[in-house]
């Protein structure tokens, strides 16, 4: 009740049956397609959640005030799997489409996080980032490039799973940049 939805996460190992709503305090669980809903437990209360990323090790959830969360299970959740950061807000959490071990984390202030062991421990990545108050990732599925945008420098690319980033230069250079999405023939 009087709580915001951020966004709508279906398991990619149980299409259609098992679904994850983040909301503005914490995650609820429906493992009959959204007909039932319960409030999965969680460490904190009050849990703004803004994003959600699955790997074979479990279910990351990005969120705005404590960093990256993780569930083995869907319904117990255990925070702490950041890295020193000064702003723990976990904009977009994303799945590397090649290495399911990789995960990135768009986080404000800090820039791009990355984890090279299914989300076990993660790193700062902005070598290259003008910005660090990153917004949302992107990954493009044919090349492998992950986009970055940002609240303040337009967007950033990164074709070596997040180690550097360069600035796109286009029309957005400059912007605001809280969406992406990739067109025809790859283009933002």
């Amino acid at each position: 009740q009087g709580e915001e939805i951020r966004n709508l996460f279906q398991d990619q190992f149980n299409p259609g049956e098992i679904l994850y709503v983040g909301t503005t305090n914490g995650v609820y669980r429906s493992i009959n397609g959204g007909t039932d809903w319960i409030a999965t437990s969680h460490v904190q209360s009050n849990i703004s959640i803004s994003g959600f990323a699955e790997n074979t090790n479990g279910i990351f959830a990005g969120t705005l005030g404590t960093g990256v969360w993780s569930s083995a299970d869907g319904l117990d959740w255990q925070g702490g799997l950041n890295p020193q950061l000064a702003h723990p807000v976990a904009f977009t959490i994303l799945e590397d489409y090649r290495s399911g071990e990789v995960l990135y984390g768009a986080v404000t202030r800090d820039g791009v996080v990355r984890s090279r062991d299914g989300g076990s421990t993660w790193t700062i990545s902005t070598n290259g980032l003008i910005s660090t108050n990153v917004l949302t990732l992107l990954q493009d599925r044919q090349s492998g490039k992950i986009y970055a945008g940002t609240a303040d420098n337009g967007v950033f690319v990164s074709d070596d799973q997040a180690t550097t980033w360069k600035q796109v230069p286009s029309e957005f250079s400059g912007l605001n940049v809280p969406f992406l999405e990739l067109g025809m023939n790859s283009n933002l």
